[in-house]
């Protein structure tokens, strides 16, 4: 009977050790998180605000885009465009 007795006296002991490194972690990670809306820095936060500068002028260049790229594509959005589209062209060609 003291074994039982011990055993559960272990275990409420082994309980109560567990609950506290719970409560202390949720803890750290509560103040973790208030530091970080308190205004605290986050690493992985970019401001681009900062990069541009106000009186600075951007220009955005365009480059043509290789025919190859778009391969076969270009091929039938041409055939497409060259033969009328709607009801009345769908209806001659099935006569034909």
């Amino acid at each position: 009977m003291n074994t039982c007795l011990c055993h559960t006296a272990l275990e409420q002991q082994q309980e109560a050790q567990t609950a506290t490194e719970v409560r202390e972690e949720v803890a750290a990670q509560q103040e973790q998180a208030s530091a970080a809306s308190a205004g605290g820095a986050n690493p992985e936060e970019i401001d681009i605000l900062d990069d541009v500068d106000g009186g600075e002028d951007v220009s955005i260049s365009q480059k043509a885009v290789p025919a190859a790229v778009f391969g076969s594509a270009l091929q039938k959005l041409q055939d497409t465009q060259e033969e009328p589209v709607g009801a009345l062209a769908r209806l001659k060609k099935r006569k034909v």
